[in-house]
């Protein structure tokens, strides 16, 4: 960990900072702990740009023979290459961005071990280090070289800027499962922890298995064979991993709010603000001006609103001259949301608000029970919350969140 910058500072500098309380000590590390986990996803998104910088760039020199071009075919041509230019140009201002960001992160991140001392570090960076272990395994179960897909369904930067226009700016965050053989018991222990852990509670994060987890399934639903709750979710979990080995997932990253009547939005916590939430629109078109994310049942969210979305996407990808790659919109997998909730965003393990998935609760024999699996309520599990619902069913505190799935032709 020497390497680490912020441990570029004189042993005199951390002797004089004067003693904390415990109290104090508890709070800086927490707040050191969010910079450097800050600093990491910066790193690795400042990596992103400049790999799609070298991209345009070789679109923008590259010499292709072309044939003789109509008028409109030109006037295309030059719209295409002006875009391409802009594009570099936007790019190259977002890194000088980061990088300027990154900078005032290291200060403020040097300045607080400076303030907390090294003796004081272990246990911050023994949390840090499993987080961003985490995250380079499930990195590292994507496929290699930058191209997420075939090159039938290479996902650009443009695409993804028009997918941030019919999310009006919300944070889609990138993610991949993890492969088949990586889904151990281990993972599982680490991921949905049989109890609350000092660790995640310090960062806000609220992550245990629900009480049902090792109560027998109901023969009815599941079938005859002995097994518990907890077995039957991960059998499911790894079945639906399987199908979506080939594909790279953006996942809404919006706050869920707390439930009290279901007249919340989602985009806070208090659930007040309908301006935060991008869909709130297009749901109100689908399901009336009195619909919001709650109340809705996983059937009707297929079936209605996720069209609409597809449809919106199809309609800015022409509109800003991009191929249609091969794509779909659907409930956020259970083992999607789990990952996000963990590694990005565990405020949204503190809310009541539980979250439609799209994963389906298989029987014994792998065929389908009518269930899908819910996630995220904090109050008895949060990142680590699972149960089952059917998919026809309304529940007045059930929310959800979409994902746009990019997939392997």
């Amino acid at each position: 960990m020497s390497e680490n910058p912020i441990f570029i500072h004189s042993q005199s500098e951390a002797e004089s900072s004067p003693e904390l309380s415990d109290e104090e000590k508890k709070a800086t590390e927490k707040e050191l702990f969010e910079i450097d986990k800050q600093i990491f996803d910066l790193e690795e998104e400042l990596g992103m740009m400049n790999e799609g910088l070298k991209l345009h760039e070789l679109a923008r020199t590259e010499q292709k023979p072309k044939k003789k071009l109509s008028s409109k075919e030109k006037e295309a041509d030059n719209v295409l290459s002006k875009k391409n230019l802009e594009n570099i140009d936007m790019i190259k201002e977002g890194r000088n961005i980061a990088v300027e960001q990154l900078k005032e992160l290291q200060k403020k991140q040097a300045e607080l071990a400076v303030k907390l001392g090294p003796e004081h570090m272990t246990g911050v960076y023994g949390m840090l280090d499993e987080v961003k272990n985490i995250k380079r395994e499930l990195k590292h179960s994507a496929l290699d070289g930058g191209r997420i897909m075939s090159e039938e369904s290479y996902i650009s930067p443009e695409h993804l800027s028009a997918l941030s226009e019919v999310f009006k700016g919300e944070t889609l965050d990138k993610i991949t499962l993890p492969k088949p053989e990586e889904l151990t018991d281990e993972y599982f222990a680490k991921m949905y922890p049989k109890t609350k852990r000092k660790e995640d509670e310090d960062r806000g994060l609220v992550s245990y298995r629900p009480s049902w987890w090792n109560d027998p399934v109901d023969a009815s639903i599941i079938g005859s064979a002995a097994e518990t709750w907890g077995q039957a979710y991960i059998r499911s979990m790894k079945a639906e991993s399987e199908n979506f080995q080939n594909a790279v997932f953006f996942t809404e990253s919006i706050q869920k709010p707390n439930y009290k009547d279901g007249s919340q939005k989602y985009g806070t916590k208090k659930g007040v603000n309908a301006t935060k939430d991008p869909l709130f629109p297009l749901i109100k078109e689908v399901f009336g001006d009195k619909a919001n994310r709650f109340s809705l049942s996983g059937d009707q969210i297929t079936s209605q609103l996720l069209p609409k979305v597809e449809a919106k996407i199809i309609e800015t990808f022409t509109n800003n001259h991009l191929s249609i790659p091969k794509f779909n919109v659907i409930l956020t997998p259970a083992i999607v949301s789990n990952i996000q909730t963990t590694l990005n965003h565990p405020a949204n393990s503190q809310t009541n608000t539980f979250e439609l998935t799209y994963t389906i609760l298989l029987k014994q024999d792998k065929t389908d029970s009518g269930n899908r699996l819910v996630v995220g309520r904090s109050e008895v599990g949060g990142a680590g919350y699972v149960n089952d619902y059917h998919r026809g069913a309304r529940w007045p505190n059930g929310g959800f969140r979409l994902s746009v799935v990019f997939v392997e032709k």
